[in-house]
């Protein structure tokens, strides 16, 4: 699903959105691994 998203915004050439999409991916990215830390996980 999120390559489908990726090679739309590419097809459509929509660079504003699809900055905003790196952005999400970056803080989902982020959340995750402080939630992995705050849980004891791997880190």
């Amino acid at each position: 699903m999120f390559v489908m998203i990726e090679s739309l915004l590419r097809v459509l050439d929509w660079e504003p959105l699809f900055r905003l999409w790196e952005l999400i991916v970056m803080i989902c990215k982020f959340l995750w691994e402080l939630l992995l830390l705050l849980g004891g996980g791997r880190g």
